[in-house]
């Protein structure tokens, strides 16, 4: 009974410590990185997919003839991969502004910082605390079979 009871301390221990690492990280920052970065891919594939489909609408041109002669992929088909790439621009822009107005002055980071630090040795002192109870009631982390 007493080794099942020192292995469900020990999980929670871990537990805690990996949901203490979890709260410590201000979400909303990364959430807008994350969607800047998803919206970077989603318009590099929209210049991708809107050049390749131009390129292979657009008839070939016989060797000597000028530029414009040749007759191209349709206004329309223009049109819309002009819209699309458009709207991903604003999208992405608005993103931007969004991940400019979080921006914290120096101070700010500073005190936010001294803040993760002091959470960070109190969550260790913790750890190392529960840590030496163990130890002193002769629980041994199991060590994974080879």
């Amino acid at each position: 009974r007493l080794a099942a009871w020192a292995r469900m301390e020990a999980e929670a221990v871990e537990d805690r410590a990996s949901s203490a690492a979890d709260t410590a990280v201000p979400k909303p920052l990364p959430d807008v990185v994350d969607r800047l970065h998803a919206k970077v891919t989603e318009m590099c594939e929209a210049y991708f997919t809107s050049i390749g489909h131009l390129q292979s609408q657009a008839p070939p041109l016989p060797a000597g003839s000028a530029a414009g002669a040749a007759a191209g992929p349709g206004t329309e088909t223009v049109a819309s991969f002009a819209s699309d790439v458009t709207r991903l621009h604003r999208e992405f822009d608005g993103l931007v502004g969004e991940l400019e107005s979080q921006q914290c002055s120096e101070s700010e980071q500073l005190a936010a910082i001294e803040t993760l630090q002091s959470e960070l040795r109190r969550a260790d002192a913790e750890l190392r605390t529960e840590a030496a109870a163990l130890k002193e009631i002769g629980w041994r982390r199991s060590e994974p079979s080879t």
